[in-house]
């Protein structure tokens, strides 16, 4: 076991966009710690260099509605001139999951307030001055609605080949709470009789000395947690969404090692498992053949492909996010 060290400096990417983080509960004592600042199994496709072309296009507008000529705001179709990047959300550090090539067509549903678009309902473009991009009439997407923008899950039933992971997405998907809590493991972390903030060790209960291992498993919303055992209910919190009905787990990513290594689970995870609950809720399961090593609810309202390692930090996949065309996948 080793001294997880402490991880002040890094905040996790997706909770930039929000103000307020809501994670399940299961009735235990939380203390927070710093997370850096995201059928048939689908493989991921061999992709060109990434883009750096510039954005051009045709667009087809759709037909005016009023007397005035004023176009009515609505989705356009344009052709790409250039080879582009396609980001999770609209900013440049964040990851790119795929590419369209020169001469690919794609719907634009939306943009931001700046000179974001995006397309096909599936990813994020930029435009590019001169290529006429910020003139096209479409809808603006708000901050509290990107998690909307996001591709496929992949089909139930779909597995990885690992025999302990597909465990976990087993019972993700066929609602079994008992199994879950059952897969949840926990591990010894020292304690601290000095002052606690996000990212130390836990605090020391009362006559316990410091540096002192206690038991606990690793949960959280925004940031990373130590929750003592027993884990009763961490199952159903894990299915349960905001509303508080049950959610329907869907795959849609796996990919190997730990989301961050900084972390009190990161000297544990050999696989990470993002699951998409329902439109708006996902949730990340750090694995390993012991069991359940974390359990990450997310930040209020977002997408899985936001729970994939931030901007170009490199991933192995088991699975890979489904990419559809004309989109071609990235490493």
């Amino acid at each position: 076991m080793r001294r997880m060290s402490s991880a002040l400096s890094v905040v996790i990417a997706t909770c930039v966009l929000f103000v307020a983080c809501i994670g399940g509960s299961e009735g235990t004592t939380t203390v927070p710690a710093a997370t850096p600042s995201p059928e048939t199994a689908t493989a991921t496709r061999s992709a060109p260099a990434r883009a750096t072309s510039v954005i051009g296009e045709t667009s087809t507008a759709t037909p005016t509605a009023t007397a005035t000529a004023t176009p009515e705001v609505g989705p356009v179709v344009v052709t790409v001139t250039g080879d582009v990047d396609v980001y999770v959300l609209p900013n440049r550090s964040a990851r790119s999951l795929a590419m369209l090539p020169a001469g690919s067509s794609v719907t634009v549903v939306g943009k931001t307030e700046g000179t974001w678009r995006a397309v096909d309902g599936f990813g994020w473009v930029q435009s590019v001055p001169g290529a006429h991009f910020e003139s096209l009439e479409v809808p603006e997407i708000g901050v509290q609605d990107w998690w909307r923008i996001v591709g496929e899950s992949h089909p139930l039933g779909t597995r990885t080949g690992v025999a302990h992971a597909d465990r976990v997405i087993a019972a993700l998907e066929a609602g079994d709470t008992a199994a879950i809590d059952a897969m949840i493991v926990s591990h010894g972390f020292p304690c601290t009789t000095g002052e606690t903030w996000i990212g130390s060790p836990p605090q020391c209960p009362e006559g316990v000395a410091d540096g002192t291992p206690l038991e606990f498993g690793v949960s959280g919303s925004c940031h990373e947690g130590l929750s003592a055992p027993p884990f009763d209910g961490a199952g159903a919190s894990l299915l349960t969404v905001h509303d508080g009905s049950q959610g329907s787990p869907r795959v849609y990513a796996v990919f190997l090692g730990p989301r961050f290594e900084v972390t009190y689970s990161g000297a544990y995870a050999t696989e990470t498992i993002v699951i998409q609950l329902s439109s708006g809720q996902t949730r990340v399961l750090e694995v390993s053949e012991a069991g359940i090593e974390s359990r990450g609810y997310g930040c209020e309202l977002n997408a899985p492909s936001w729970m994939i390692r931030w901007g170009n930090a490199p991933v192995e996949y088991l699975l890979a996010p489904i990419v559809p065309e004309p989109f071609v996948a990235v490493e």
